[in-house]
């Protein structure tokens, strides 16, 4: 119960986190969006990309997924991957990478995981879906 209890705290910081920096623009920074624009991906928005049912339903998907890596659970190793992806116009994930990963195994289980990932809710500026680059982190913690 402590890893759901750490993981949910975690990813509920890393959401706010971000929905704070992304909100923060000004609202002469926000871009608009011209129909020759259609490849650019977006930091920001006036609405970000979203996991169908918000970041409480993320972390839910998150604990009923994830596999701790066999031999970390054995070295008893714990962190936090760090990973981005673009969230397309139509909702699905690509260009997923993991920047920063504790070991392999966790590296692997993050990729898995993210591929694993239904369609998100698209970011939308000036009324239209844009794509948009999310960063996340999947903390891996095991149970005390």
């Amino acid at each position: 119960m402590t890893y759901i209890y750490h993981m949910k705290i975690f990813a509920l910081s890393a959401f706010l986190i971000c929905l704070v920096s992304f909100c923060s623009a000004q609202s002469n920074d926000i871009k608009q969006v011209p129909d020759t624009a259609a490849n650019t991906v977006f930091s920001s928005a006036e609405k970000i990309a979203e996991f169908p049912g918000g970041i409480t339903e993320f972390t839910k998907f998150i604990d009923k997924n994830v596999r701790y890596p066999e031999k970390d659970k054995i070295a008893k190793i714990e962190g936090r991957a760090i990973a981005t992806f673009i969230v397309e116009r139509d909702g699905s994930l690509t260009d997923i990478k993991i920047l920063k990963s504790p070991t392999p195994g966790m590296e692997a289980e993050a990729l898995r995981l993210l591929k694993l990932s239904p369609k998100w809710q698209p970011a939308m500026q000036n009324g239209r879906a844009v794509r948009f680059q999310f960063p996340v982190a999947i903390s891996f913690k095991l149970p005390k």
